[in-house]
């Protein structure tokens, strides 16, 4: 007699082995997909306001202990809110936020010098912040 067991039923154990670990993978890959599909999608719409927004410094000097910056939004989408950060130095000496500032409108601020000489301000936007304009002062 021979022991063992017999190919069909190694067959059968066989194929729900393969189904059994299908279905494992099955449930892992599933969610791990839309979790993934989603992030691209919204990398890409980031991406896409990025492409929108532009904006353009008209006029930055520094008089008086105060900086003085006018900056115009060149781009397609409304800033909530836009970041001047002054440097000089080496160091920052002052930063302030100011908004909102529509597409095609002008906004200028005045920000208050406490400690220091400003010779540089950048502007970006906290929503992309690799855009950015900067100027001497």
């Amino acid at each position: 007699m021979r022991k063992g067991i017999s190919p069909f039923i190694a067959m059968a154990l066989l194929i729900a082995i393969v189904v059994a670990s299908a279905t494992v993978v099955g449930q892992w890959v599933g969610p791990f997909t839309e979790q993934q599909t989603e992030r691209v999608e919204d990398m890409a719409a980031d991406a896409q306001a990025c492409a929108e927004i532009r904006f353009e410094i008209l006029d930055a000097h520094y008089e008086n202990g105060e900086a003085y910056i006018t900056v115009m939004n060149t781009g397609f989408l409304d800033l909530p809110n836009i970041t001047a950060i002054l440097t000089g130095s080496g160091n920052v000496v002052a930063q302030a936020e100011f908004g909102p500032l529509d597409s095609g409108t002008v906004s200028s601020e005045t920000i208050a010098i406490e400690d220091g000489t400003p010779e540089q301000v950048v502007v970006l936007s906290p929503l992309c912040p690799m855009i950015s304009d900067e100027s001497g002062l």
